[in-house]
């Protein structure tokens, strides 16, 4: 069962300092055998942060890595469902020579309400299963099982495409069965997956 907590701002346009991300990133890293979990839910009118686990000690974690990094009031939340009609990315970095890192992902991901009039849910997992491995998915859907996703499939299609060329993270469309996907992992993959999107161009 999962632990939710909804992010509130305490200051306007949060910023991620990079430096700082990747000197504490290894908070984000759950226990082996936990899930820790970063969700948008964008709509019309506001795009609302959570994030969850499953492993207290691996929330702890998660909540003292956002508290630290911005200024952000946690509550506890226990209507988080999931959602019932969705695609599922699989993502994997193929090495670490260079930072993975591309600023307009997220919040290009965050904008997708531009296209949608539905009430999107975007759900990236991480599962921690051993050293230096770990297995990292994207969930993006709705709670509407008779919603029609192809034009936000193709938006994210779209977006996900840059990605893999501005950096060598591969995505690719997996099956709904198969939620996690397994491959060597890096924090500087994390820096573009879990973290609060900053006012930036879109594409």
């Amino acid at each position: 069962m999962y632990q939710w907590f909804r992010l509130t701002f305490t200051e306007p346009y949060p910023a991620t300092d990079v430096w700082k991300y990747r000197r504490m990133s290894e908070m984000l890293v759950p226990w082996k055998n936990d899930t820790n979990r970063f969700r948008m839910v964008c709509t019309r009118q506001m795009t609302d942060f959570y994030i969850g686990s499953n492993g207290p000690e691996s929330m702890a974690l998660m909540k003292s890595f956002f508290k630290r990094l911005y200024s952000v009031k946690l509550d506890e939340v226990m209507d988080q469902n999931e959602t019932e009609n969705f695609f599922l990315y699989a993502l994997s970095a193929r090495g670490e020579k260079e930072p993975h890192y591309a600023m307009s992902l997220i919040q290009n991901l965050s904008k997708i309400n531009m296209i949608s009039e539905k009430s999107m849910i975007i759900d990236l997992a991480i599962y921690n299963s051993g050293i230096q491995k770990a297995k990292v998915s994207m969930k993006v859907g709705t709670m509407d099982r008779n919603a029609d996703l192809r034009p936000e499939m193709e938006y994210v299609r779209r977006i996900m495409k840059k990605f893999r060329v501005q950096t060598r993270v591969r995505s690719r469309r997996a099956r709904k069965n198969a939620f996690y996907f397994s491959r060597p992992f890096f924090h500087t993959f994390l820096l573009n997956l879990i973290r609060i999107p900053e006012d930036e161009d879109p594409f």
